[in-house]
């Protein structure tokens, strides 16, 4: 592959998640800016007004703060998804979105759970467990460069995580690493999948068009006497 494709595909996998961090700032600012308040297009755990957010929940942020804490891991694990799973990109960020949404509206605490937190914990687990299950080492070294930069935030997906940040959604949290961990082995056969093994063919293969009585040795036998 040359350098300019090469090129070409580092930019284009970075496109999608550039753009969906910006639309998130620009909601978030229109909040700051027009003192609105978008929480209302949150989940509400099993109540029949949380379901729209089971969709739109990961657009909405409670805060700066709280956006920027998502913002950096968005773009970098959305990179990776773009980058080495381009022929099933749609299908994955798909269910990951609509299951991690569908998992927390059934396992919430009563309130309202905003932000794209449970879509970080989805690509983590998908991209961690995808390339364990693919056994194919590009997909192994996105592997541990997951597990090394976000590998700490399995703490976050635990009960006990609300009494050191009380409004942490843990639940939110715990639905992205069950998505992410179940669309990692739903989708295991496709895409990207391990180069199968090369056969080598014998180098002292037998020339076929020797006659037979010359097969099988290393020297022409002494023509018969008498």
């Amino acid at each position: 592959m040359s350098v300019s494709i090469e090129k070409k595909r580092i930019l284009y996998a970075a496109v999608f998640p550039l753009l969906f961090i910006i639309l998130l700032w620009v909601i978030q600012l229109l909040q700051w800016g027009m003192d609105w308040n978008f929480s209302f297009l949150g989940i509400y755990p099993q109540m029949l007004k949380g379901v729209p957010g089971i969709f739109l929940n990961c657009f909405i942020h409670s805060g700066f703060d709280h956006l920027w804490s998502n913002t950096l891991s968005l773009f970098t694990l959305l990179w990776f998804l773009f980058y080495f799973y381009s022929q099933i990109v749609w299908k994955t960020l798909g269910y990951l979105w609509i299951l991690t949404g569908l998992f927390l509206w059934l396992i919430g605490r009563p309130g309202v759970h905003v932000g794209a937190s449970g879509i970080v914990y989805g690509l983590t687990f998908f991209l961690f467990f995808s390339g364990v299950l693919r056994q194919y080492a590009p997909l192994m070294a996105v592997s541990l460069v997951v597990v090394f930069l976000y590998g700490s935030i399995i703490w976050g997906m635990f009960p006990f995580a609300e009494r050191i940040k009380p409004d942490m959604s843990w639940e939110g949290h715990l639905s992205g690493a069950v998505s992410g961990t179940f669309v990692a082995v739903l989708l295991r056969k496709q895409g990207p999948q391990k180069p199968p093994p090369v056969e080598e063919k014998e180098e002292d293969e037998q020339d076929d068009d020797d006659p037979y009585w010359l097969q099988g040795t290393g020297s022409y036998p002494l023509p018969p006497q008498g």
